[in-house]
């Protein structure tokens, strides 16, 4: 009986990790697809990322996804999210601007270790204080994160959160979304430049050619 229980969730943990990928394959090509309606101006900027992040939910199978773009002014380190992804409600949402304070950990983790993966973001020093910073996301219980860099300089970032403390997710999943970003940010890399800010080489000096994503 024990061994007939054991081959069964063999087989739920592989039908599990082939419905995963054949997710992951889908949304590569879903992305694949928006970034050619994008170049050929068949959709519009907001329209490719909310598209986007639902993609990136879905298939990395959390509950939020957001893009987020970084900036330094007078008063710090700060970030601003563009759109956000609410699965459950299935709808796009709008989100605020972080101060220095809540956003420099995260950024600061992202540009040393190139990812932020955490299953408990409401202990983890990188995302700690933003998470206590809104009512919204405090009720998360685990992170991904990604960044893209336009120019060499670090620009923004994929993010996938979910509420469910029973939910756990890996390094795969954290690919899976690093690969949905690079697409996204190629993709949106002229845009992003144009709207958001003027991008200096990592010299410092202006850089007039074509934005660069990495």
């Amino acid at each position: 009986m024990r061994a007939r229980e054991g081959h069964l969730d063999t087989l739920a943990r592989t039908a599990w990790r082939v419905a995963g990928g054949a997710a992951a394959m889908n949304g590569e090509g879903e992305i694949a697809d928006l970034c050619a309606r994008l170049h050929l101006d068949q959709i519009s900027r907001e329209q490719f990322v909310e598209q986007c992040i639902r993609i990136a939910s879905l298939s990395v199978g959390m509950s939020s996804a957001a893009l987020l773009i970084f900036g330094v002014g007078d008063s710090g380190k700060s970030l601003r999210c563009i759109a956000r992804y609410d699965r459950r409600r299935d709808a796009v949402i709008a989100g605020a601007a972080r101060s220095h304070a809540c956003a420099g950990p995260f950024m600061d983790a992202l540009a040393a270790a190139g990812h932020v993966l955490t299953d408990d973001p409401g202990a983890c020093p990188s995302t700690r204080d933003l998470c206590h910073s809104s009512p919204f996301e405090a009720n998360i219980r685990s992170l991904i994160a990604t960044p893209f860099s336009l120019n060499g300089r670090l620009f923004g970032a994929f993010t996938c959160t979910d509420d469910d403390p029973e939910t756990r997710h890996s390094i795969q999943h954290l690919f899976l979304l690093r690969r949905i970003s690079v697409r996204a940010a190629l993709a949106m890399a002229a845009t992003l430049a144009q709207d958001f800010a003027f991008l200096p080489c990592s010299d410092g000096s202006p850089d007039a050619s074509s934005p660069r994503a990495h």
